[in-house]
């Protein structure tokens, strides 16, 4: 979860049958088979534009492998005779965050182009003026903007460092 907004993730699972008799696996068009496995694997994405969107992540790819399974790894040809084989399927995933734009790069560009007229401005006034309305947009957008922020693994965000990022 370090790439916010663009973050992209891949997760790997494999499958295989209780029994090992009488089943191949297809992956693909290509049919790669162990003597004894008979399953069809399919995976059907849609179009570009509407690809399934899971809890804020788009599904890119999915992609299935026939490997071998000996108990201690995964392997791609046949090790020994008690090798099981096992469809290794791999989906690709991208955060989908469209309201990114709106809830965290909008607000920090008005922040900081307030907070850059109010230093070019001579007159002290205005400087205040400005450094008050830079205060209130703040106010208005805090709350989306930690709302939006994802959490670490085991903590919240830097938020000092991510605002010291966003006003400078």
């Amino acid at each position: 979860m370090t790439d916010y907004p663009n973050d992209k993730h891949t997760c790997s699972f494999i499958m295989s049958a209780k029994d090992q008799t009488n089943v191949v696996f297809y992956a693909g068009r290509r049919m790669q088979a162990n003597k004894d496995f008979s399953v069809n694997l399919r995976h059907v994405l849609t179009r570009n534009d509407t690809r399934p969107r899971v809890s804020g992540w788009q599904i890119n790819n999915v992609t299935s492998k026939i490997s071998f399974y000996d108990y201690s790894n995964i392997t791609e040809t046949k090790t020994n005779l008690l090798s099981i084989t096992v469809a290794v399927q791999t989906i690709h995933f991208s955060r989908n965050e469209p309201s990114h734009t709106y809830t965290q790069t909008i607000p920090a560009l008005i922040f900081v182009s307030f907070n850059i007229a109010g230093a070019l401005i001579q007159d002290p006034a205005h400087s205040m003026f400005l450094f008050l309305i830079c205060l209130l947009f703040q106010g208005l957008f805090i709350r989306d903007f930690v709302g939006k922020i994802p959490l670490y693994y085991n903590s919240l965000p830097k938020i000092r460092e991510i605002l010291f990022f966003f006003y400078f």
